[in-house]
């Protein structure tokens, strides 16, 4: 009775666990958003590793660094037309998947960020978030020499991570972090293709190389609770277990 007892604990605790287990990246919610007449529900994709959800959506029409800042940081609010933006709606409200808790630390969405330390090529990682994300989460490679197998070829969860050809960007996002100051007129961005970190200028001035995708992210302190069924798994478990053995004990 006792060893059968110890199996079954054992078996639910495997089985808790797994339903729990936290892969590197992980869908733990969903969003409705409509921006340029494009509705849809996207994927917001906990980094456990960097305690960051990704809003699973990339602003594709190319817009110089202030522009894209302020799409992000408007998120959760919206705002209403003005320059040449159109009206930014805010998102709808968030249905997170059961067994998550989710309280947010940063006040806004934002763009990804770097450091600010001049520093351009490929296999930044350190203080990058796309980097981390694009080399460590997703396990991707940057273009060395004349390799082949490089770029954006894993995206994991994501569904609307980008390199589109047609788009011709690039392929590249912003990052929130200017290069050399707020006031510089230069700041970070990341390049899926080549998975290259570089710098260019905030607005365009007629430059296409300026004009760049964005998607948001926000860090946020995320817990596991456990799923109400899993308890009543465990209870009826235990149950049967009981009938089990008084079964035996009158045999």
């Amino acid at each position: 009775m006792k060893k059968l007892m110890c199996l079954f604990l054992g078996s639910v605790m495997v089985l808790m666990l797994a339903s729990h287990a936290q892969a590197e990246l992980a869908v733990i919610g969903t969003v409705d958003y409509k921006l340029f007449g494009s509705a849809g529900t996207y994927n917001l994709i906990w980094d456990n590793d960097e305690d960051l959800i990704w809003l699973d959506y990339t602003q594709m029409r190319p817009l110089g660094w202030p522009k894209q800042n302020f799409w992000a940081q408007t998120l959760e609010t919206g705002a209403p037309a003005g320059g040449d933006l159109p009206a930014l709606p805010a998102l709808g409200e968030i249905q997170w998947n059961p067994g998550y808790s989710v309280t947010w630390v940063d006040e806004t969405w934002r763009l990804p960020t770097t450091v600010d330390n001049g520093a351009e090529g490929i296999n930044i990682i350190d203080g990058s978030e796309f980097g981390h994300l694009f080399y460590e989460a997703l396990g991707n490679s940057g273009y060395v020499d004349d390799q082949t197998d490089y770029g954006l070829k894993n995206t994991g969860p994501f569904e609307n991570l980008t390199f589109d050809i047609d788009a011709g960007q690039n392929y590249r996002y912003w990052t929130n972090m200017p290069a050399g100051g707020m006031t510089s007129r230069d700041a970070y961005f990341f390049n899926t293709e080549y998975g290259y970190q570089g710098i260019t200028q905030k607005r365009s001035y007629g430059n296409a190389n300026s004009q760049n995708f964005a998607i948001a992210v926000r860090s946020a302190q995320i817990s596991t609770v456990p799923v109400p069924g899993t308890g009543l798994l465990l209870a009826a478990g235990l149950a049967g277990v009981a009938a089990f053995g008084r079964r035996k004990d009158r045999e």
